[in-house]
Formats: structure tokens, C-alpha cells, sequence
């Protein structure tokens, strides 16, 4: 297993990503590694997180991605 530190996660993003996985029904370390594994496999049109969460206008694959969460 391996341990991932995000530097300069601020809790306003802390605090996203919590509410973010749990409207998902996820723990917060389900979405990051949902999140990370969508990045990897679809680095060409990879969404900001803004974007995932809607904090921002989301693009096509921010909307797709969103869908594509809510589905699994």
C-alpha cells in the first residue's frame, strides 16, 4: 500500500473533498483514488477538481466525470 501527502491541501479543499465523497456516498480516500485513477487513464482531457466539483464551470469531461462517479 502506499501513503499519498498532498502538500497545501488548505481545509476549504479538505472540507470539498469530504462533502464531495460523501454526496457520492464514498470515503474521502475512495474519491481521491477515483479521481487519481481517472487522471492516469485519461491524462489527454483529465478535469480540474474545480471543475469535478462543480466550484467552477465544469467542461464536458467534468460533467462526464461527475456522471461516471455517480454511476459507480
Amino acid at each position: 500500500m502506499t501513503t499519498l501527502i498532498i502538500e497545501g491541501l488548505d481545509k476549504t479543499l479538505a472540507d470539498q473533498l469530504e462533502m464531495e465523497a460523501h454526496h457520492l456516498n464514498l470515503t474521502v480516500n475512495e474519491l481521491v483514488k477515483r479521481l487519481i485513477h481517472h487522471a492516469v487513464n485519461h491524462h489527454n482531457s483529465t478535469p480540474t477538481i474545480d471543475s469535478v466539483f462543480g466550484t467552477v464551470q465544469s467542461s464536458t469531461d467534468g460533467i462526464q466525470f461527475q456522471n461516471a462517479m455517480r454511476e459507480e
